[in-house]
């Protein structure tokens, strides 16, 4: 049986790395992938109750849910940031967040910066291990 991963990816920059540097590699280890491309996740998540269905999968018992907020340090300084951040853990969400990831830098201070795919997919591997 495949593995199977729901992938939804934003306007906030990087979409265009989805299939080389993501989709391409988990379908070479045998995961089947369907993803979803919005141009603001959060007005297509209103619009389309995706919110709730990212809840669910959040809520549900034994779906690894797997997050990589592609935040800045503007974002990271928000007064309920660490709550959201807490609230994810607590949940048992797996994050790919931290300074050995994705040092914050402030808004637009580090352009062309290259996303953590490869740690992406480590945790996503480490989630959702290969049956067998």
């Amino acid at each position: 049986m495949s593995r199977v991963l729901g992938l939804v990816g934003s306007g906030a920059g990087g979409v265009e790395d989805l299939l080389p540097r993501v989709t391409q590699p988990l379908q070479a280890d045998g995961w089947t992938v369907a993803v979803t491309l919005t141009p603001t996740a959060g007005r297509w998540l209103d619009e389309n109750g995706g919110r709730a269905e990212i809840k669910e999968a959040i809520g549900t018992l034994d779906l690894p849910v797997v997050v990589f907020p592609r935040v800045n340090a503007a974002h990271a300084r928000h007064p309920s940031w660490e709550t959201h951040i807490d609230a994810l853990r607590r949940a048992g969400v797996r994050l790919v967040y931290g300074d050995d990831v994705w040092p914050l830098h402030e808004p637009r201070s580090a352009p062309g910066r290259y996303l953590p795919w490869s740690a992406v997919l480590s945790v996503v591997n480490a989630a959702v291990p290969p049956p067998g």
